[in-house]
């Protein structure tokens, strides 16, 4: 089992800055954690999550980020993940973006508007 790497400042800032600038993107129903794959992820992987639904990892120089969402019926979702990557490295300077490696987007579920 992997050693679970703690977050520091810089990636707690990079990750809050994130979920401030997608916070108002439409489309989005919630960032979704927890549960098995949360667990899992934290166990094995070693990765710590302290905002649900947004995970940051360091491979090698640069960072990986994962943004889980669930999503409104009846949304592009190619085009919300470019608005959420766009977003993203939007809300980050250019010394956070020359360290970042990818921001992957991972669709969980969808639920009727008004859920």
């Amino acid at each position: 089992m992997a050693d679970k790497k703690t977050v520091t400042y810089f990636e707690k800032n990079i990750v809050q800055k994130i979920a401030d600038a997608i916070a108002d993107l439409e489309g989005i129903s919630k960032l979704v954690g927890g549960g098995f794959t949360d667990n899992l992820t934290n166990t094995v992987l070693g990765r710590e999550s302290f905002i649900p639904g947004i995970w940051i990892d360091k491979d090698k120089e640069k960072y990986v980020l994962g943004i889980r969402i669930k999503v409104y019926y009846g949304v592009n979702i190619p085009q919300l993940s470019y608005d959420i990557q766009s977003k993203a490295k939007g809300s980050l300077t250019e010394e956070e973006l020359d360290l970042i490696k990818s921001i992957n987007i991972s669709v969980e579920g969808i639920d009727r508007a008004g859920e």
